[in-house]
């Protein structure tokens, strides 16, 4: 089963792939199942309060009972107190066992329909032939019908329409209408979006000085530039006010944090640009050197908006990355299943 909030989280990242999960569920819980589902139910009952009953009140009592069959010590006691050989106990037992689970199973269910009297033998009934069948296929059914319930349940509360594979020929075709309507209007929404989130990274990337931009342009990461900014800040609250206070003390500080990520940087750069000669070489070291000398020099007014800006710009690239993934994996998921 996968579980609502499993459910919920498909549809986030992709609609199409939980309509497929969906569609698979519906598949699984066919007409028969349905009705058996329904057969179930009173005023005051849910088919879920009859699986209810038998995951927590009917099955453990039964493997217990099954393992009694088995217990040896048990059938060796039958045989010594009755007098019975090993076959005759082993009648004798299983005639206990089966006694005993029907005794449960009639206790359970009269107090479970017990409110609905006047219904009890219609509904009952149904419970008592769900239930009297192989723990196996009661507990196959009580999966299927979880797993219908919650993606029932998770299209309804996030508007997903689902194409029931078991549904008349009339409500499939106004499903795969709404649903074609429906991904036609999800594209325009998406498309919305993407241009109106490159529009505001356009404008993040020429504020506080285009700074952002820059970093961008570098493909550095902003939290490694964030990290470099805040050991710096560490190391200079750690020194004296003198200290502080000296320009030579402050450059040499910046040097010893940044040195590593300055050397990795420029060395991308250089390789990246295919940089030979010795005048482009030292061009590609001093506009690392000085972007994050840039970086770091920004008064604390400028510092806090470059935060601010930073942050928004990590969000909305997340949120872009999202709806390209999530067009991808639409576009692959219809080009195999139309």
């Amino acid at each position: 089963m996968g579980g609502i909030k499993n459910f919920e989280e498909t549809i986030r990242i992709d609609r199409e792939a939980f309509r497929a999960e969906a569609t698979d569920a519906l598949t699984k819980f066919g007409p028969h199942d349905r009705e058996l589902a329904a057969a179930l139910e009173t005023e005051h009952v849910l088919t879920s309060d009859v699986l209810k009953a038998w995951i927590e009140q009917i099955e453990p009592v039964f493997n217990d009972l099954q393992s009694e069959l088995e217990d040896a010590r048990f059938r060796t006691l039958i045989m010594r107190r009755i007098g019975y050989d090993e076959t005759q106990a082993e009648l004798a037992i299983e005639r206990m066992v089966e006694h005993r689970k029907a005794q449960l199973l009639d206790e359970v269910l009269t107090n479970l329909y017990s409110i609905d009297i006047h219904e009890e033998v219609y509904q009952r009934a149904y419970a008592e032939e769900l239930l009297g069948r192989n723990p196996a296929e009661i507990d196959d059914f009580a999966t299927r019908y979880g797993t219908f319930i919650e993606v029932m349940a998770a299209a309804e509360a996030h508007d997903v329409t689902l194409l029931d594979p078991h549904g008349g020929w009339l409500e499939r075709q106004r499903a795969a209408l709404s649903i074609h309507k429906e991904r036609q209007k999800m594209v325009q929404d998406e498309d919305a979006r993407l241009e109106e989130i490159d529009t505001i990274l356009q404008m993040l990337s020429h504020s506080t000085n285009h700074i952002v931009g820059k970093i961008v342009q570098k493909d550095w990461s902003f939290v490694a530039i964030l990290e470099l900014r805040n050991k710096y800040q560490k190391q200079l609250d750690a020194l004296t006010t003198k200290e502080e206070r000296n320009p030579s003390v402050k450059l040499k500080t910046f040097d010893r944090v940044t040195v590593s990520f300055r050397e990795n940087e420029a060395a991308r750069l250089i390789a990246t640009r295919k940089a030979e000669s010795l005048q482009e070489i030292k061009a590609i070291n001093d506009e690392v050197y000085n972007l994050l000398l840039e970086i770091f020099d920004l008064k604390t007014a400028d510092r806090n908006q470059l935060l601010s800006d930073i942050q928004k710009y990590i969000k909305l690239s997340q949120e872009r990355d999202l709806i390209l993934h999530i067009q991808r994996n639409r576009e692959h998921f219809l080009s195999i299943h139309q």
